[in-house]
């Protein structure tokens, strides 16, 4: 298979299938403009075009058994970093996140270089969690700690038909829960933009088959490599 449009789907299998096939070890590779002796250009303004990037990529393949491939690519700064972040806000990859933030950067830096510097503004307001202070969230653990220390103390003197009862309604509660989880999790994973590709015999000269042409100037591609198995779960999110 060659390159094609993404769009992230949910997985259909069930709690079991996932967790047996979300369990393999895969190797992942990466690059973007900004990578040394991959990246055309020179200082923060480079480009690599999605033709040089499989390329590159393609040159590093040795007998892996099978391959997807991750691209995000546009013409200039703003749609790069708009696409990764359509991308990261279902399928969230922190290599992608990161490269976003440097795109999205650039481009302010763009429009804001020859910006003089405005008057000093009022003293910033910022809301935060109180146990983001680290000596804060020390008292909050022991806290925590010694509550839990309590609750089991009580849990020790009460009587078992009793703590049979409690536990019932908690497992309950938690099971319903747990329920939802997996439901809201598949329910992220729908849309996305960028590229993909996969194959699973010589993936090398695949990696350079009909790729988008060099209008794409910027671009990043993330390849995993490892076995079919190993793959089956990416290749079915990232249809």
């Amino acid at each position: 298979m060659t390159w094609s449009p993404l769009s992230i789907t949910a997985p259909l299998g069930n709690a079991a299938a996932l967790d047996s096939q979300s369990g393999g070890s895969i190797i992942k590779r990466l690059v973007h403009p900004w990578l040394h002796g991959v990246g055309e250009g020179s200082g923060h303004y480079r480009y690599l075009s999605f033709p040089n990037a499989a390329s590159a990529l393609a040159k590093t393949i040795g007998n892996e058994p099978a391959a997807l491939g991750i691209a995000i690519a546009a013409s200039n700064l703003t749609d790069f970093a708009s696409d990764i972040a359509a991308f990261n806000a279902v399928f969230p990859v922190r290599e992608f996140a990161a490269l976003g933030r440097k795109a999205a950067a650039l481009v302010d830096l763009e429009t804001t270089k020859f910006n003089l510097p405005e008057a000093a503004e009022a003293i910033a307001q910022q809301t935060m969690d109180l146990s983001g202070l680290g000596a804060v969230a020390d008292l909050r653990k022991a806290a925590l700690m010694e509550q839990a220390q309590a609750e089991a103390t009580a849990f020790a003197s009460t009587s078992p038909l009793a703590n049979l009862d409690l536990y019932q309604v908690q497992k309950t509660a938690a099971d319903a829960a747990i329920a939802a989880a997996l439901a809201a999790a598949k329910a992220q994973l729908s849309g996305g933009a960028g590229w993909r590709f996969y194959a699973d015999a010589d993936i090398a000269n695949a990696l350079l088959q009909n790729t988008p042409d060099h209008r794409y100037t910027l671009t990043a591609i993330m390849l995993f490599t490892g076995s079919v198995a190993d793959l089956a779960l990416l290749q079915e999110i990232v249809a």
